[in-house]
């Protein structure tokens, strides 16, 4: 894999750092799994391997194995749909920037030898720059995790359920909701809005151009604080993701304000076993917090049959669009609307 030309290209399609680091994470993941990317590109275009990643609503209600290897923690659709979505980037990639066989093979091996080269010069110590610093300062990690737990400031459980009824009244009557935009610079968030119109006649779905004003309003009201005036180096985070999601984007019980020096641990900034277990503290109690949302949230996507008629309404965008956009967008929009298991 080349995973310097893949980042290079990344950056030029005007992707960002958090975001580049992801998906070069992502394909070396599938990479140590099921064998280099750049080998299942010349067998096939990465056509098996592509059929390996995909992993359906049906599959995981039926609680089925994946065809691949790869070990994923948590969500097995999500895990599944973002590796597969990370490939498809490098297989863009490839083509893109129209190497060669012989090129990329060739590059694959200079790229091999040079790390031979630096594992044979030095052995440096793996270093972890969170128990670098807990170490230095003398802090038990259990105590570091709970003042981050501890300082992240939510709504009320009953501020947020009053907010939640509010927002399904809005969707389902009509009235404007918020989005993050869909696609680089929200190239291709119409198709979101599209969908809205389809599942709930609303035609009042409007792309946060900030990405982030929305919630950022919403969590101050709910919880009284002003960021810069009342608040300093505090992040608005969403907890559970689903930004395409109206009612999730715009949900106080899905955001907060996380203290800036933790806030790369609830997300992808942070990499190795510190965030893997801050994340299932800090989920965890937000799953506590905001059970009562959280449960009213899934009988909504059961009720609304939301997840089996997304596929309904792809399919009337076909001929459209891009067969590949389409593709992405169906697996992109299940997992926006997935249910939060508790």
């Amino acid at each position: 894999m080349d995973e310097k030309g893949f980042r290079c290209w990344l950056q030029q399609e005007g992707y960002n750092n958090g975001t580049i680091n992801s998906r070069v994470s992502n394909c070396i993941r599938v990479c140590d799994a099921e064998g280099d990317l750049d080998e299942h590109y010349f067998v096939d275009k990465c056509n098996s391997l592509l059929e390996k990643l995909t992993y359906t609503v049906a599959n995981q209600r039926n609680s089925d194995k994946p065809k691949h290897c790869i070990p994923i923690k948590g969500n097995m659709f999500n895990g599944t749909a973002t590796l597969k979505q990370a490939v498809n980037l490098y297989i863009k990639f490839l083509m893109d920037t129209k190497f060669t066989q012989t090129e990329i093979m060739a590059n694959k091996k200079t790229i091999e030898k040079e790390v031979v080269k630096k594992i044979v010069t030095t052995s440096p110590k793996t270093l972890d720059s969170y128990a670098q610093f807990l170490e230095y300062f003398d802090i038990d990690k259990k105590l570091f995790y709970d003042f981050g737990i501890d300082n992240t400031i939510y709504a009320s459980p009953e501020y947020a359920y009053e907010q939640w009824k509010k927002l399904k009244n809005q969707l389902l009557e009509n009235k404007p909701l918020t989005i993050r935009g869909y696609g680089r610079q929200g190239k291709h968030t119409e198709l979101y809005f599209k969908l809205y119109s389809y599942l709930f006649d609303n035609s009042n779905i409007n792309e946060d151009k900030t990405n982030n004003a929305v919630p950022r309003k919403n969590i101050q009201s709910a919880t009284g604080h002003r960021t810069n005036i009342t608040l300093f180096n505090y992040q608005c985070s969403h907890i559970f993701g689903h930004t395409k999601n109206p009612l999730l984007f715009e949900a106080v019980w899905n955001i907060c304000f996380t203290p800036k020096l933790f806030d790369p641990l609830t997300g992808h900034e942070a990499k190795g076993p510190w965030p893997e277990e801050y994340q299932r503290i800090f989920i965890d109690k937000s799953q506590q917090r905001f059970e009562k949302c959280i449960l009213d949230y899934n009988e909504f996507v059961k009720t609304k049959n939301i997840l089996e008629r997304i596929p309904r309404f792809v399919e009337t965008l076909v001929g459209e669009y891009d067969s590949i956009l389409l593709g992405k967008f169906q697996e992109d929009a299940l997992a926006e609307w997935q249910e939060i298991r508790i």
